[in-house]
């Protein structure tokens, strides 16, 4: 299930090809008003030991860890533990990086901190991303040597994130093919 980000309202979709042969180990979903810019250097990853690398495009993915299974669009409260990077070669032979904020529900009192998740767990979901899960094209390979970073810089890429999706909003950047609310009709959806 992916974000259409071409289409009106920007639906969620499912995939017609699954891009894992894994079951999903997770909730998974994106950070909305959020944008991985592909125009522009990802200087969170640059600043944590990647190199040259642009955004895949899309929003910020998030990676539920609760434990109990969300219904297909559900909006709700989340904690941000960490996050994971992995890369692939873009289309034009750029490297392109794919943030995957880890995230749990709020009212886990299980997970409050990174160090909470189980080696075990972390191990599942690195499997599931090297074996394909949720790449656009191209083998996935996990970025800055596996390492899982912590709440601090997950913060730092949401905050790029939403500052890229400001600058789309503004018409400060330019994005073909993304379909974005027009705050002169709704006015919750300014900037």
């Amino acid at each position: 299930i992916s974000l259409v980000l071409s289409e009106v309202h920007n639906p969620f979709r499912r995939s017609s090809v699954s891009p894992s042969p894994l079951a999903i180990p997770f909730n998974a979903g994106v950070l909305p008003r959020t944008f991985c810019d592909p125009t522009v250097a990802d200087a969170i990853y640059q600043a944590n030991g990647g190199g040259k690398a642009v955004g895949d495009g899309h929003a910020i993915d998030v990676i539920e860890l609760s434990g109990s299974p969300l219904p297909v669009g559900m909006v709700g409260q989340v904690k941000v533990l960490g996050a994971i990077a992995t890369t692939v070669e873009g289309k034009k032979g750029s490297l392109v990086c794919d943030w995957k904020v880890l995230t749990a529900n709020v009212d886990d009192e299980a997970l409050q901190t990174l160090t909470d998740i189980p080696e075990a767990r972390l191990e599942e979901i690195k499997k599931w991303l090297l074996a394909g899960g949720d790449q656009k094209g191209g083998k996935a390979s996990l970025a800055l040597g596996g390492k899982v970073v912590g709440q601090d810089v997950a913060m730092a890429v949401i905050e790029a994130g939403r500052a890229n999706y400001d600058a789309l909003r503004s018409g400060k950047r330019k994005a073909s093919g993304i379909w974005l609310p027009d705050p002169k009709s709704n006015p919750a959806f300014q900037a």
